[in-house]
């Protein structure tokens, strides 16, 4: 930790943050670029032109930024600063088709903001009300958020060595570093991308509609939680379809590192046991409070 406390002393170079920042801007174009296709699925032409205008400007930006020669070594302060840059540059990416399709600017922001940081705050008092190419796009930005864009975009740019284990938290993902960085981005990805598949199978064994089915999965597995209905895990209406989209939020909620590690068959390290038993304990006292102060507020009514 004091490594990267002495690298934040060093000057950040605009020449480079302006080159990796290009390379940001079109990882983010192609994560825009599927909620237009949703757009165009679904017949909303007006709102899929200003995803294509978006997807066009940071393609664009990102090709000419991309070209600047530099080939040397990002800095730890600099790749923070990416880091910091990517959760401004992908939300603020939505807020003119998030606009277009009924939200005021300033609602726009705060949802997207939202999105992306998975905090699953909403400004629509109607979700059903608007259309299914935003609630799609806000169940889409909360995924790609979950996963982190950290992990989309600078552990896919960066190479191999001080400054990428320098970004790690910890020291297990420091020594999963260094098999490659793009690597254990690939790795993440995947892990990622087949526990929302598992999740979306899950709610379809059990009747969910398939549209209805990704969504949530989308939402649940970021932890996010914009639901695509108003009553939230209420609309899918049975005990059993509600436990298991909270399997899928708990399976979520823990390290993506935690089921790589499982999968390579690699031992889980005491912090990773430490991590699990932890949110399984919260979960299970946070949710026996919520369900104690349901019931005495039940029967406060009923008296």
């Amino acid at each position: 930790m004091s490594g990267q406390a002495e690298a934040l002393r060093y000057a950040v170079r605009f020449r480079v943050l302006t080159k990796f920042l290009g390379q940001l801007c079109l990882i983010i174009a192609v994560l825009t670029s599927v909620p237009m296709i949703v757009c165009l699925l679904y017949g909303d032409y007006r709102t899929a032109a200003a995803y294509l205008v978006v997807v066009g400007v940071l393609a664009g930006g990102g090709l000419i930024a991309g070209r600047l020669g530099w080939n040397g070594r990002i800095q730890t302060n600099e790749a923070v600063v990416l880091a910091a840059t990517s959760f401004l540059v992908a939300p603020m990416a939505a807020v003119i088709p998030f606009m277009l399709a009924g939200m005021s600017a300033v609602d726009a922001v705060f949802e997207t903001i939202s999105g992306v940081t998975t905090i699953g705050l909403t400004m629509l008092s109607d979700v059903q009300a608007v259309s299914p190419s935003l609630i799609f796009a806000r169940a889409w930005m909360q995924w790609y958020g979950g996963l982190g864009i950290v992990v989309f975009s600078l552990v896919l740019i960066l190479r191999p060595g001080t400054v990428a284990r320098d970004m790690a938290d910890t020291e297990d993902i420091q020594d999963d570093l260094l098999g490659g960085v793009k690597a254990f981005a690939s790795r993440a990805l995947a892990a990622y991308v087949v526990m929302t598949v598992v999740g979306t199978i899950l709610l379809l064994s059990f009747g969910v509609n398939p549209i209805t089915a990704v969504l949530y999965a989308l939402a649940a597995i970021s932890t996010g939680g914009f639901a695509p209905q108003d009553n939230s895990a209420a609309a899918l209406g049975s005990w059993p379809v509600q436990s298991v989209l909270m399997l899928i939020c708990l399976v979520g909620s823990l390290p993506i590192l935690f089921y790589i590690r499982l999968w390579r068959r690699v031992p889980v390290t005491r912090q990773h046991i430490g991590q699990a038993t932890g949110i399984l304990v919260s979960a299970i006292i946070i949710g026996a409070i919520m369900v104690l102060d349901h019931a005495l507020n039940r029967s406060g009514a009923v008296s």
